[in-house]
């Protein structure tokens, strides 16, 4: 299982705003997975601040675990994956809404949007519609100045030379072919309310490799060509998109090794640099359409922001949430044989702040 095999959890965005939209690459959360818990419910109702507990708990008895942030809000998380146990836990509302395939068997829904006030939320239906329709034109606005930005990128294309790095670091990889390498495809950095959000310099100096990129350039067909040869090997790859064109590979990180490699300037073991023939400068018009951007992304968090739904969760959701967390204490029991740590008494001030009223 893909869970065995990664050793230690990583922090991304399973999903981001680009220049095709929203693109999404939750099947690489929960596919394969051997246990998957989808929360459904409003904004504001907890579903972040729930999958912080369950993540620190699991954390706390030693598991590894990997973070998915939400790229509209990156304070806010989509997903978590305790990569020990391989059980998955994600936010299956809308724009990556999911529901379950297997339900009992593999896939258990918890559903958040219970806890409403339905009676008082029906009055507010139009306020409710407004806020949805501004919500989308905000992050359609946004979509469409990364288009912009990728065609200011894309009209300089340096082109570059990876044999050397190609060489050398497929001299890292194990000798022998042989089956049952796989790959999942996340976003390590996203275009966000806060600006451009990247995870990349989270992984340890020691395993990271930098190949350096002017304006324009990628190293997409290095990070291809390593990706393929590391699967034939039976290496598992993950792949992290371009945030504005997704079609391309940005960064790749092989668990196993461990290795990751990237164009971003982080701190790197070894750095590959002059493979690009020509060296451009960001133009300002490239950084004024992804300042637009972001102030179409902030003005959606605004709108999601609202407290519309907040005002009416009932306050019987913390009851409700203490209950979760013992039921995810019997269930961790249950798949492992082990017992759990103990919820913790109160929730942290990040919690709080992620779940809004029902918190305080």
């Amino acid at each position: 299982m893909w869970g065995e095999r990664m050793q230690s959890g990583i922090r991304c965005f399973a999903g981001a705003n680009t220049a095709r939209g929203f693109v999404s690459g939750f099947d690489g959360v929960f596919s394969g997975r051997r246990r998957v818990f989808y929360i459904k419910g409003a904004p504001g109702v907890g579903k972040s601040g729930l999958m912080r507990r369950v993540a620190g708990r699991q954390r706390a008895a030693g598991h590894a675990v990997s973070l998915f942030s939400c790229s509209s809000d990156p304070d806010s998380l989509d997903g978590i994956v305790d990569e020990t146990l391989d059980v998955a836990m994600l936010d299956a509302t809308s724009p990556h809404a999911y529901d379950p395939l297997l339900p009992g068997a593999r896939d258990i829904l918890l559903n958040l949007g219970e806890f409403l006030d339905c009676d008082a939320l029906s009055g507010d239906v139009s306020r409710l519609e407004e806020l949805r329709a501004r919500t989308a034109e905000c992050f359609r606005n946004a979509c469409a100045y990364l288009t912009a930005a990728e065609a200011i990128r894309s009209a300089v294309r340096p082109a570059g030379d990876f044999r050397k790095p190609e060489n050398d670091l497929k001299a890292l990889l194990p000798d022998e072919a042989r089956p049952g390498g796989r790959e999942r495809r996340f976003f390590l950095g996203a275009h966000t309310c806060m600006g451009y959000v990247s995870f990349a310099g989270d992984f340890a100096r020691e395993i990271t490799v930098r190949v350096a990129c002017p304006f324009g350039g990628s190293p997409d067909a290095l990070l291809r060509a390593l990706g393929a040869e590391a699967r034939a090997r039976g290496l598992d790859v993950v792949y992290f998109l371009d945030p504005i064109s997704p079609e391309t590979y940005a960064q790749l990180y092989l668990p196993q090794l461990p290795l990751f490699i990237t164009g971003e300037r982080v701190p790197a073991a070894r750095v590959y640099d002059g493979l690009f023939a020509d060296s451009t400068s960001t133009p300002p018009e490239y950084e004024a359409v992804l300042n637009r951007a972001y102030g179409c992304l902030r003005a959606a968090k605004a709108l999601h922001d609202d407290d519309t739904y907040r005002g009416w969760i009932f306050r019987r959701w913390w009851m409700w949430s203490r209950g979760c967390t013992g039921r995810w204490t019997r269930w961790h029991a249950r798949w492992t044989g082990e017992q759990a740590p103990p919820a913790t008494a109160t929730p942290s001030k990040k919690d709080r702040i992620s779940c809004g009223n029902p918190f305080d």
